[in-house]
């Protein structure tokens, strides 16, 4: 596997392989067999995934895929062609590190399953060092999103279900021994249930699942607005003891595509974290993906509607009826774990995943 390369070593181009940190910065060439004399100095990487060559096939210059972010959307997006092979570029200030290494892994994990559900190859992504611009190479593929195939008022049978069976297979994927909730990459969680905006995240560590239902205890205890007796049934119940699981925290029909053959895809995972079973049930329970699903099929064994579930859902409705998002980060600085000291013990820690 290609290694992340430190600011203080040389960029490489996307279509030769890796140069040694010595000399100038490398130039940007064309891609082809001549050299030209005009060149272009690349900017200084902070991280990088690849460069990933195929036989016959040129990546695209990295010179002629950078643009200007000026902010607006959290992710941009754009086709570029070389030859015949045609490639999805991603970028933005907002498309975090985290969600190339959760695509990497979704891709390598549902492979080795043996998973119907396909993931785009990553064959080059990078963090430009002065911007923090992270830029993502992938396979285009030639598709329509499902928002896109309801739009059409079109009645494709088991979408709904397909689409289910895809997270279920990615929260099978095994993860390394002392997985905690957290981002795919060690970090502060990223999800839209803790942070609506999905720019700052959970803004606390869990240093257990523990912490992390003590948080959301505490947030339902100070929604003032219910009764006693129902702040008592709505409270979380052993979600210490639940299995952690890769989830996919925004289950938008925009996030998954049907190709020309058929396959579905997975295409987004910016909000992929590791989390307890019961986020993974909730996310089923709470989406358009919910009616098409079987419940009686084995594969929801390990994901079954709890209380705990309907815990959650009681808590993210709350944030979202009265914006009171920074009540639930409040509480979570209350609990133990959220200290500047334990803080850096856990960010110091292994990442989960290294790519």
């Amino acid at each position: 596997m290609p290694p992340q390369t430190s600011s203080t070593q040389q960029n490489t181009q996307s279509n030769t392989s890796a140069s040694s940190a010595s000399g100038s910065q490398p130039p940007c060439l064309l891609p082809s067999s001549r050299v030209t004399r005009a060149t272009v100095p690349l900017p200084r990487f902070r991280r990088q995934y690849g460069p990933l060559g195929e036989p016959g096939v040129d990546l695209p210059p990295t010179c002629r895929i950078l643009r200007k972010d000026d902010g607006g959307l959290p992710s941009k997006h754009f086709k570029y062609r070389v030859g015949r092979k045609k490639f999805h570029i991603k970028y933005g200030k907002f498309v975090p590190w985290t969600g190339v290494i959760a695509q990497v892994v979704a891709a390598r994990g549902l492979a080795e399953m043996g998973s119907t559900a396909m993931v785009p190859k990553i064959y080059h992504a990078f963090e430009v060092e002065d911007t923090g611009v992270v830029y993502i190479v992938m396979e285009h593929i030639d598709g329509r999103t499902i928002q896109k195939i309801l739009s059409d008022d079109e009645c494709v049978p088991g979408l709904a279900a397909e689409a289910g069976r895809a997270l279920l297979d990615l929260a099978h994927i095994p993860l390394p021994e002392g997985s905690r909730p957290s981002a795919v990459d060690g970090g502060m969680i990223l999800d839209q249930f803790f942070d609506a905006e999905v720019i700052d995240g959970a803004l606390r560590h869990y240093w257990d699942a523990g912490q992390l239902e003590a948080h959301i205890n505490l947030y339902l205890s100070r929604c003032m607005c219910w009764r006693t007796r129902e702040r008592e049934e709505r409270r979380l119940k052993g979600m210490s003891h639940e299995a952690l699981a890769l989830r996919q925290g925004d289950v938008s029909p925009s996030n998954f595509m049907k190709d020309k053959q058929g396959r579905l895809w997975l295409i987004d995972f910016r909000q992929v974290n590791i989390l307890p079973a019961s986020f993974i049930s909730y996310s089923l329970k709470c989406s358009w993906i919910d009616r098409g699903l079987d419940r009686d099929d084995k594969c929801f064994a390990m994901f079954p509607v709890t209380e705990n579930v309907l815990a959650l859902q009681a808590a993210r409705s709350h944030m979202r009826a009265w914006d009171i998002d920074d009540v639930f980060t409040g509480a979570g600085l209350q609990v133990p774990g959220a200290d500047l000291e334990t803080s850096q013990k856990i960010s110091e820690l292994p990442p989960p995943f290294v790519i």
